[in-house]
């Protein structure tokens, strides 16, 4: 069944990207450089104790993985569905009659996008979430009256 689309679904040609914002993408790069100097002195450019090496290593790791996160994970909408990408997991092109429901959690305040791919999570801190939350909250509640 394909839904009766409403105004807030983008018009033909117009499309969305969701990001994460850009203080996040910035916080993210600035938190890898200074834990790079622990990771150098493991490979033993710089003498010194073992322990706040491993210690600047591992917060090193987190960093990268926080500067993956916030700089290619994206939401992508238009009037046929949405693509949401993520370094993760491989692409996922989702048709607007795949989306099944919505939840949103009480710990973090994400919503979250049922389909049958999986859900696909949409953050806080990303940009243009609010139109993509009011779409997908009006589509699952006519497919919940139909």
């Amino acid at each position: 069944m394909t839904p009766q689309f409403g105004p807030s679904v983008p018009s033909p040609g117009r499309v969305v990207v969701l990001r994460y914002n850009l203080f996040m993408r910035i916080m993210s790069l600035t938190a890898i450089a200074p834990f790079g100097v622990g990771v150098l002195g493991l490979l033993g450019l710089f003498p010194g104790p073992a322990t706040p090496k491993l210690v600047s290593a591992g917060l090193l790791l987190l960093g990268v993985v926080a500067f993956l996160e916030f700089n290619f994970v994206s939401i992508t909408f238009d009037q046929l569905g949405l693509v949401a990408r993520s370094p993760w997991r491989r692409s996922r092109t989702i048709p607007w009659c795949d989306v099944r429901g919505h939840s949103r959690s009480a710990f973090s305040s994400r919503f979250s996008i049922h389909t049958p791919q999986g859900k696909v999570r949409v953050e806080d801190s990303m940009s243009g979430r609010e139109e993509l939350i009011a779409l997908v909250i009006e589509l699952t509640r006519r497919s919940d009256q139909d």
